[in-house]
């Protein structure tokens, strides 16, 4: 079973194969040299031939020339295959070659491209060969930022088939491993990693933080090591990438930002979110009071050694997701989990292009122009009873089969009858490559989802969670301006059709009395009566016995109430809350905000608006007169760019330049928090850490929060029953009652 994979060169390029069968190997290949493609009006194989640069003082040539018969946008065509000796001379060369003619997959990674010739399947029999996973954290003694050039590491945790922590401050505890200093810490550490012997090593933002830090610090430090010596730092355009030779290094961070929707993605609140526990935390500005004494020490070393055991058990839930998309992409595990949808996509079409003989095409350059999406209906605004959600399963893939949607039949002139709503047409005689994939993922999803019936195999729920990922990306690939199968009429008919079957059914649900509420690019809100969902489903018998296969709509749920505020934007209720688009979902709010939406919206949704507008009037009265802890006014901003890349710079940017001012770290990704005091001129300006907040006694700004925080986050539901600012405002000189509103 192969688990990781990479290339060197010595006089040939050597593809090595990082392996567990039982035990672990490493088997060398060396039968693939790397590889383009030339396609002119003619044969220029001698011309191509004679090609040589100079690369670092050495002579490099073209190694071979060939003539073959490939596939390109579905017609055959004679194109040069034009080979190297190691994989550095394609960059060194192709300026050369393009002179001549143009080429196609000059930009394939060599061990992606190895991996697509050879149809090589990661982790093909995991099952049978469980791959030993270890998670790392470090906890870092410093005042602010951690600064690599100056703040030590004081603790290193992991967890795998124990807990362990090594400190060079005694902790008197048995997971404790006490080293004299940090360069000893660090040795002991890697000593340990070297016995354990892991194949993956998990950590929470490992790749912009952990690593980079330890590599750091064993620098400073003059520390060698065989695992330092492997050890790769990638400068990358949104932060970096840590990978090592023959251990794969998963970051959970990415994964969980793309996988999961939350306010905030800090190791606690994903924690919680997933086990409705709260993991083991303390106030890391207080680290430096931590580690002055052993008894809190020991306080610091419970909260390191629960870093790692988070990591290692969000790994567990997530990483047979990842194990999934690189059996079916056919990638390696290390570049899945950080890779977007739209490139699992390209990995899986690349890998189909290779078996079927087609070249596969380069990359788009941008833009070009914007076009109609999904049709979303403004909904009727306020409180509805009785609602019924339906869904169409997969719609845009469904689409795309159904219609034959691929860059290779448009406007053919064979089928006029295949018209989408664009007034493109689309050829249904062919077996078009894009239709074909997506008709094979939904159709083995299917199988696999029947088989989950009777089959209590874990490992099925996530080769459906992997197959429904990949389906439902499709479309966004197509639309991708930068993909290589980029196809604007594609995209254009896709989401047109959309609107179209999304009205019909609409309509359909109108005739049958049912009162349509909303209706979103693939979802449709209706209301009943009453909470007999019979003639609902009734209903959808109907609507399915019409729609060509592999279409479906399906019914997604019973709630006892929703609320529509604007497009996008709704809460619905059925003993829990279920939110879209509100700000309950950003992470940018202050508590206080978060907590007054959230307290609100379950009051609304059980019928009690008024009661609602009191909650507010109390929480402005609260604010008003300075009773709200400062813990709930902080805000918290991610940092996007580095500072000096925004254009406009808002009081999260303005925070993070002080910080570095001060000498402190700040990298892209990192979460700004801060507070806004009370006091003359712009919120930028008024916006402070915590920790200055506190040290200097300041007083918060209650108008700000109040009208920036509160109002805001509170004010797109109440207007839905006839609430103003003025009305929801607590103001002291206040006389009237809000029974007058009513």
């Amino acid at each position: 079973m192969i688990y990781d994979a990479d290339y060197i060169v010595e006089e040939k390029t050597i593809v090595r194969l990082f392996e567990k069968n039982g035990k672990k190997a490493i088997r060398h290949d060396t039968t693939l040299e790397p590889y383009i493609y030339g396609l002119a009006e003619e044969d220029i194989s001698r011309k191509l031939s004679t090609i040589c640069a100079e690369r670092r003082g050495e002579k490099v040539c073209v190694k071979n020339v060939e003539l073959v018969e490939k596939y390109f946008a579905g017609k055959k065509r004679l194109f040069h295959k034009i080979t190297f000796r190691h994989p550095q001379d394609v960059p060194s060369l192709r300026e050369e070659i393009k002179m001549f003619c143009k080429i196609f997959e000059y930009d394939i990674p060599f061990v992606k491209r190895f991996c697509m010739d050879r149809g090589i399947v990661p982790l093909e029999h995991i099952e049978r060969n469980p791959l030993k996973v270890m998670s790392l954290d470090i906890e870092v003694l410093c005042h602010g930022a951690p600064n690599a050039r100056g703040d030590p590491v004081i603790m290193i945790s992991t967890w795998g088939e124990r807990g362990k922590v090594f400190s060079w401050k005694r902790a008197d505890t048995e997971y404790v491993e006490f080293c004299k200093d940090e360069r000893d810490m660090f040795e002991r550490f890697f000593s340990f990693l070297q016995e354990e012997d892991p194949e993956i090593i998990l950590t929470y933002n490992g790749d912009n933080f952990d690593f980079p830090y330890i590599e750091e610090r064993c620098r400073i430090l003059r520390i060698k090591n065989a695992f330092l010596d492997n050890l790769a730092i990638k400068k990358r355009t949104r932060g970096s990438e840590a990978s090592m030779v023959g251990i794969v290094h998963v970051d959970m961070y990415p994964i969980m930002r793309r996988t999961m929707s939350l306010t905030r993605y800090t190791l606690e609140d994903v924690y919680f979110e997933l086990f409705g526990v709260e993991k083991k935390d303390i106030d890391t500005g207080l680290i430096p009071k931590y580690w002055e004494k052993e008894d809190t020490r020991m306080i610091l070393a419970e909260y390191a050694l629960s870093d790692a055991e988070a990591t290692y058990k969000i790994g567990a839930s997530f990483l047979p997701l990842q194990y999934e998309l690189c059996r079916i992409v056919g990638q390696m595990l290390f570049d899945i989990s950080r890779s977007s949808t739209s490139l699992l996509v390209e990995y899986l079409l690349m890998r189909h292009a290779f078996q079927k003989n087609e070249v596969v095409p380069n990359k788009g350059h941008g833009s070009e122009g914007t076009y109609e999406g999904g049709f979303v209906m403004e909904p009727r605004k306020g409180l509805h009873e009785h609602v019924v959600v339906l869904d169409f399963k997969s719609l845009y893939p469904s689409i795309i089969i159904t219609h034959n949607i691929d860059p290779q039949t448009i406007d053919c002139p064979c089928c006029k009858n295949n018209v989408a709503p664009t007034g493109h047409h689309f050829c249904m005689k062919k077996d078009a490559f894009i239709p074909s994939i997506l008709k094979t993922l939904l159709e083995k999803r299917g199988e696999i989802k029947k088989k989950m019936k009777s089959d209590e195999d874990k490992s099925l729920y996530f080769q459906q969670w992997a197959l429904k990922i990949l389906a439902n990306s499709f479309y966004g690939y197509l639309a991708y301006p930068l993909s290589r199968w980029y196809s604007k009429e594609c995209a254009e008919a896709t989401t047109a059709w959309g609107r179209q079957y999304l009205k019909t059914i609409m309509e359909s649900a109108q005739k049958h009395h049912f009162s349509v509420i909303y209706g979103d690019t693939d979802s449709l809100f209706i209301t009943m009566g009453d909470a007999n969902t019979d003639n609902v489903r009734h209903f959808l018998e109907e609507v399915n016995s019409q729609l060509p296969s592999p279409m479906e709509l399906e019914y997604e749920g019973y709630y006892q109430t929703g609320l529509f505020v604007t497009k996008k934007k709704y809460a619905l209720y059925n003993g829990k809350i279920l939110t879209r688009g509100l700000e309950i979902v950003r992470r940018d709010w202050s508590k206080i905000a978060r907590d007054t939406q959230k307290s609100i919206l379950s009051t609304v949704l059980q019928g009690n608006p008024q009661t609602a507008a009191e909650i507010i009037k109390d929480v402005t009265k609260r604010i008003k007169n300075g009773d709200v802890p400062i813990e709930d006014l902080v805000i918290n901003t991610q940092l996007t760019m580095p500072p000096s890349h925004y254009k406009t710079k808002g009081a999260h940017v303005i925070v993070a330049e002080r910080l570095m001012e001060e000498g402190q770290e700040v990298r892209v990704g990192d979460i700004i928090s801060f507070l806004v005091k009370k006091g003359k001129g712009l919120i930028r300006d008024k916006a402070v850490t915590y920790e200055e907040f506190v040290k200097n006694k300041y007083e918060y700004d209650p108008d700000y929060y109040i009208q920036n925080q509160v109002m805001p986050a509170v004010m797109r539901i109440m207007t839905a029953f006839g609430y103003t600012e003025d009305t929801l405002k607590y103001e002291k000189s206040e006389q009237k009652g809000l029974e007058e509103w009513f």
